[in-house]
């Protein structure tokens, strides 16, 4: 897993890894780094390419949330990100790595749109999204499963709501 900074973004217009979800920051981070409301299917693609030059990031190895991919993966939402993600490079990428290196990393997104329409036409989308993380390894899987059951085990105090 990237841990520095340079790690985290040495690739960044090909994609970043950091996980939403986890992120840790200061409500004023968030005041001032807002999501852009039209930037459907890529916000946070989008507020990391924009906040990266005026703040600093750092990932830390303990697993904060798991996802179910295979739940919530559609061809139509995929496409949208890449293309959306497409229209970043193009506005953010110029300036630091030049248009031709911007072409090619736009290109690529469409190029991973009709690979993941090929690998749905031909059955192989679960194993196309195997690819997009790092597995688990056993003894992180143990950990996992022993979180999971902690949570689904909890029992919450409902309070019926006054009307």
């Amino acid at each position: 897993m990237a841990q520095t900074l340079e790690e985290m973004f040495n690739n960044k217009f090909i994609g970043i890894p950091i996980v939403h979800p986890s992120v840790m920051a200061k409500v004023d981070w968030f005041k001032r780094w807002p999501y852009d409301k039209h930037n459907i299917r890529s916000e946070d693609y989008e507020l990391w390419l924009r906040s990266l030059k005026n703040n600093v990031f750092a990932n830390i190895a303990d697993i904060l949330c798991f996802k179910n991919e295979s739940l919530s993966y559609a061809l139509s939402k995929y496409a949208h990100s890449k293309h959306t993600g497409a229209k970043f490079i193009w506005r953010y990428a110029p300036e630091e790595i030049g248009r031709i290196l911007s072409a090619y990393y736009a290109r690529w997104r469409y190029m991973q749109i009709a690979i993941y329409a090929a690998c749905n036409l031909l059955g192989l989308r679960d194993l196309f999204i195997q690819h997009r993380y790092l597995k688990l390894t056993p003894q992180e899987r143990e950990e996992a499963e022993k979180i999971a059951n902690i949570i689904k085990n909890t029992k919450l105090p409902l309070k019926k709501l006054p009307f």
